[in-house]
């Protein structure tokens, strides 16, 4: 079935819907399986419509399969699996460009998709190997590793020198990052800065900027959507009109709206997806004539390992990291960060104990604001085209992603004997089933009720027993955590166990 035609993401979903029910009902158990192509549809943006358009049948038809499979697992009883096909999205042959762009989003998504389904996504459609994700170039194969980086030079011109004869933007630079980002630039010697923010500044952003301008900088508040494209072409032609040469963009802007596979709508996962994929394209689009320094794109660690819950930043971000390459290909500055979560500023932040429990359960610490900074300024003085910024315990984060992707090979054999007396370590899933069953009946209940109570504990990070009493809203386990629950659950039941339960 192609992609023609599809208007949005309601007709998207049933047309896909229906031919799912069409294979459960013909074929049954022998059901086994989806090659998605629909990516190969698209190749770069050009315009806001044509992106939007681009991302209704790319992400937006594997959001709809994705769906359509959950929903046939429970009412058919099928598992199919699925392969996702793109061309021209990842790591292209020496000096060409991105051909397939917009394709890039599904690489994110797929390895959010993996954490939550884990029967779904599987190994390389043409060998039975460890890999999950292949790129071929003709008789080669490339798959992606996972590895600690060296602490490199300085670059010979000493870095990247920020002066009164260029102008700067930060996009998103009003909220808490942005704002750090502004203090960093006006120290390293900027005397021009134009941040963007959706909204008009409060009293507070008002006495930040007068803070900065008290400083000696010119700075220029833009009320702009980079989502917009007229709201980009006023921006850059303001800038053009205004202040001296733009040198350099920071595009930091970002949110989230976080939702499990089944339960994720396309507004939300267009809101999360847009400043992303929208917002740093028609940056890249309107300013690719100007002789920038450098263009930063702030992505996450988790465009590169997946989360649960959150396929659409996953999606976003995996563009963001695609478009860097594409522009370094074409001769173009350009740097992506997949930052890890910081302390005390960012999305991270927002997400509260939540948040925070989710990362402690990865093993990772929140990055204090101020070293997270200091290794931003050393990438710019290095030149560093692409960099994953985190503090994490590998060894925890390994045992939790066990069996581990092959992704995470290099760093398996370095945590090797490293797990042994680890703080937290979770229940042993498997003596479960045989626990239930050497219990007498009336005892069943209690082993069982006992096993997800010690899950949820260790899920949320708490030292001791929780009360069983309580609902799991109550003692804090969102729809996320959920997920990894029931992953874990179905691991030690050897059973597929609904969310919804």
């Amino acid at each position: 079935m192609g992609s023609e035609g599809v208007q949005d993401f309601g007709e998207s979903q049933r047309r896909i819907g229906a031919l799912i029910e069409q294979a459960c009902r013909d074929r049954g158990a022998t059901f086994t399986g989806v090659v998605y192509l629909w990516g190969l549809d698209t190749g770069s943006p050009g315009d806001e419509s044509s992106l939007a358009r681009d991302e209704l049948v790319v992400t937006g038809g594997a959001l709809g399969l994705f769906k359509g499979l959950v929903a046939a697992r429970a009412s058919h009883d099928v598992a199919p699996r699925v392969w996702m096909l793109t061309r021209g999205a990842q790591l292209p042959p020496e000096g060409a460009a991105y051909g397939g762009l917009m394709q890039s989003p599904l690489w994110g998504l797929g390895r959010s998709v993996r954490l939550e389904e884990a029967a779904m996504i599987v190994r390389e459609l043409l060998d039975a190997g460890a890999e999950d994700q292949v790129a071929l170039r003709g008789a080669s194969r490339f798959a992606p590793r996972l590895v600690r980086g060296s602490r490199d030079a300085v670059r010979a011109d000493g870095g990247l020198p920020l002066g009164a004869e260029g102008s700067y933007l930060i996009t998103g630079g009003l909220g808490s990052l942005g704002r750090k980002l502004a203090d960093w630039m006006v120290a390293q010697g900027a005397r021009h800065l134009a941040v963007t923010s959706r909204r008009r500044p409060d009293a507070e952003a008002e006495s930040f900027l007068q803070g900065i301008r008290d400083r000696g900088c010119n700075v220029v508040l833009m009320v702009a959507d980079a989502t917009h494209e007229d709201d980009v072409r006023g921006l850059v032609a303001r800038l053009r009109a205004e202040l001296p040469p733009l040198k350099g963009i920071i595009h930091s802007a970002g949110m989230l709206k976080d939702g499990v596979l089944d339960r994720m709508s396309w507004e939300d996962f267009t809101a999360v997806t847009s400043p992303k994929i929208k917002g740093s394209w028609l940056l890249h689009e309107h300013t690719r004539d100007l002789d920038l320094d450098f263009f930063v794109l702030f992505s996450s660690v988790l465009s590169v390992i997946g989360a649960a819950g959150q396929i659409n930043y996953t999606a976003g971000n995996a563009f963001m990291d695609a478009l860097a390459a594409h522009r370094r290909a074409a001769g173009l500055a350009a740097a992506v960060i997949n930052w890890g979560p910081w302390a005390g500023t960012g999305l991270a932040t927002d997400a509260g104990k939540t948040g925070e429990a989710i990362w402690r359960r990865r093993g990772t610490e929140y990055l204090p604001a101020e070293g997270a900074m200091s290794v931003f300024e050393h990438l710019m003085a290095t030149g560093k085209h692409q960099a994953f910024v985190s503090i994490t315990r590998w060894p925890l984060f390994l045992r939790d992603a066990a069996p581990a992707p092959a992704l995470y090979a290099e760093l398996e054999k370095e945590a090797a004997g490293q797990l042994e007396g680890a703080v937290g370590k979770p229940p042993d899933a498997r003596p479960l089933q045989r626990r239930l069953a050497e219990a007498a009946p009336g005892q069943r209940k209690g082993v069982a009720v006992d096993f997800v109570a010690g899950l949820v504990a260790d899920l949320l990070g708490i030292d001791g027993s929780v009360d069983t009493r309580q609902s799991l809203a109550e003692l804090g386990l969102d729809s996320l955590m959920a997920v990894n629950l029931v992953n874990r659950l179905e691991d030690a039941l050897k059973k597929s166990v609904p969310t919804a339960s």
